[in-house]
């Protein structure tokens, strides 16, 4: 895979997380509800609720619009994050072999003249946010913090903070917030509405959404096309 198709990908991924949660709005899907039961006479009198629970027959659930849309935020968006370093790594490894770690190997990179030593900054950011998806549930362990603070004393990163965009965001205008914005497409990489920002302590969560998604993307997209 190229760092063209990589980046399509990713395009590709968060394009259909983000229309799934606007056609999950339960204003959306309420006013869908309404105008099925207005097309007959017999069900035109019928009150449609706000945000009632979509049945699931084969998987036997009931979940409400609202609580999907949680989902998508709480747990695929995470769940992708981890997905596009591990298809990263996977794209690494198949030009340089597999007998490194990703933290040695983007040192490596950075000392070989590979790539800037912003870039490694921002690898080493997002394979630490998906360590601590993967690995704490978004929780900072003791072991992350400790990695952060020897690898920023050792000159190899330059934070010892996290700093997202966040699960929703404003869209002005006095909107509903949604998960993403133009600003954040634009450049998701340096989150300026309000960001989130989350000390490398342990015992603190990070709180992740759309935009975030894409700048982690974004990094993996640079790593990959500066290698090639």
């Amino acid at each position: 895979m190229t760092s063209n198709q990589y980046q399509e990908y990713v395009k590709e991924v968060a394009s259909t997380l983000s229309f799934s949660w606007l056609q999950t709005k339960p204003e959306l899907l309420q006013t869908y509800h309404r105008l099925a039961l207005a097309s007959s006479p017999k069900t035109s009198h019928i009150q449609v609720p706000f945000d009632i629970p979509i049945h699931d027959l084969i998987l036997d659930t009931q979940i409400k619009p609202s609580k999907l849309q949680e989902f998508i935020l709480e747990r695929l968006v995470p769940s992708a994050i981890v997905t596009f370093q591990s298809l990263a790594e996977d794209i690494i490894n198949d030009k340089y072999g597999n007998f490194q770690s990703i933290s040695s190997r983007i040192n490596q990179a950075k000392d070989n003249g590979d790539i800037s030593s912003s870039l490694a900054n921002d690898a080493h950011y997002w394979r630490l946010t998906r360590n601590i998806i993967a690995h704490g549930g978004g929780e900072i362990s003791s072991s992350v913090e400790q990695e952060i603070y020897r690898l920023h004393n050792n000159g190899r990163i330059s934070f010892t903070e996290f700093k997202f965009w966040g699960k929703l965001l404003d869209a002005g205008h006095g909107g509903t917030l949604v998960p993403i914005i133009k600003e954040a497409v634009d450049d998701p990489l340096n989150p300026n509405q309000n960001p989130i920002i989350v000390a490398a302590i342990a015992g603190n969560r990070i709180e992740l959404g759309m935009a975030d998604l894409l700048a982690a993307g974004m990094t993996w997209t640079k790593y990959i096309k500066a290698i090639e």
